[in-house]
């Protein structure tokens, strides 16, 4: 959204008093930097179908994680199965300094060739997940002015559980309350 001239900005940039500071004259271009970020958080980052697709890919990992964890076999290359496998937080990159390694080797294609695998696997949860990010048949995103109350959820849990004839506990994977702010 609009030409940013990152250059320039570069340029404009000093460090006075320890502080990073803008040229008078370059705070026109940090103006229109600083708009088309907004702009593009409006139309690109919080359009619905760009959240519909974050939000099914991020279930379809972590529903994948909870069946690794539990020790069911997942077509997966080595290093996506890294992450699947264990608990990755701060003590464990401390613990481990494979980590980086198997980070790096990461990357989109890796998951992108997991997820269609695993639209064949036997856990029916996991299938229709990788399915439906696969198809592009992404969740369909309902902005609400309030939260959803318990009963509401739980009965949305019951009725997708009955439609998708899945477990009532795998319900949550399908109907996934999130809230989204436009403030940057």
């Amino acid at each position: 959204e609009g030409n940013i001239g990152v250059e320039r900005i570069i340029k404009m940039l000093n460090v006075r008093d320890d502080r990073l500071v803008v040229e008078a004259k370059g705070i026109y271009t940090i103006e229109n930097y600083l708009m088309s970020r907004r702009l593009m958080y409006w139309q690109v980052y919080l359009h619905k179908t760009t959240l519909a697709a974050s939000e099914t890919l991020s279930t379809t990992i972590l529903r994948a994680k909870e069946l690794a964890s539990a020790g069911l076999s997942l077509p997966s290359p080595h290093c996506l199965e890294y992450f699947l496998r264990n608990k990755v937080n701060k003590e464990f990159i401390d613990n481990n300094p494979q980590f980086l390694d198997q980070f790096i080797m990461l990357d989109d294609s890796d998951i992108i060739s997991a997820i269609k695998e695993w639209t064949r696997h036997h856990d029916k949860t996991l299938s229709l997940l990788a399915s439906n990010y696969t198809n592009r048949n992404l969740y369909k995103v309902k902005e609400l002015a309030t939260p959803i109350d318990t009963q509401t959820m739980i009965q949305l849990h019951h009725d997708v559980a009955a439609r998708l004839n899945i477990a009532p506990d795998c319900a949550h994977y399908f109907v996934r309350p999130r809230e989204v702010s436009q403030m940057l």
